[in-house]
């Protein structure tokens, strides 16, 4: 009976912990593990799309999961696909071949709001020192993000803090 007890508060413990978001990361997780095994025309890996990059800075600086940073970023990145040489339709088109369902459809699934504690992580962050970690990172030459500008990046992380704001 205690071992079953311990259990049962374990898990409760685990949900709260996960907070109302739980589900969205599990489809984010998803999409990312998905995407990742991925090959597109030209040699190019999936992996290469910028939310990924994008994610992995804001939740270094926001202090959250890159599932938790992936979720408001998906919707400014999602309406930039080719913008940064990478993300093209070609691609779009093996990626939802890849999950089954239209990318729209995935990101208006996911489009939920964040808990409170996340989204005012995301919201307070030092938008100048995430930009510049972003492109010291990622940006230039033959680097992921590849030669986007700097105003390109400061707009889909300031879109992003916008839906909690």
């Amino acid at each position: 009976m205690f071992h079953e007890a311990t259990e049962c508060a374990l898990r409760v413990h685990k949900e709260e912990q996960a907070g109302e978001h739980y589900r969205l990361m599990a489809d984010v997780a998803e999409l990312s593990a998905r995407t990742h095994r991925t090959d597109f025309p030209k040699q190019q890996r999936v992996w290469v799309w910028p939310l990924w990059y994008l994610a992995n800075e804001l939740s270094s600086i926001a202090a959250v999961t890159k599932l938790e940073a992936c979720i408001p970023l998906m919707n400014p990145v999602m309406s930039r696909i080719g913008s940064f040489g990478y993300g093209s339709k070609d691609a779009l088109v093996s990626l939802e071949k890849e999950i089954s369902e239209s990318l729209t459809d995935f990101v208006t699934r996911i489009g939920e709001p964040l808990d409170t504690r996340v989204a005012k992580r995301i919201t307070n962050v030092d938008m100048d020192l995430l930009v510049a970690q972003t492109l010291s990172q990622w940006g230039g030459g033959a680097l992921p993000l590849g030669n986007v500008s700097r105003a390109v990046i400061q707009e889909i992380f300031a879109e992003a803090a916008s839906q909690y704001a």
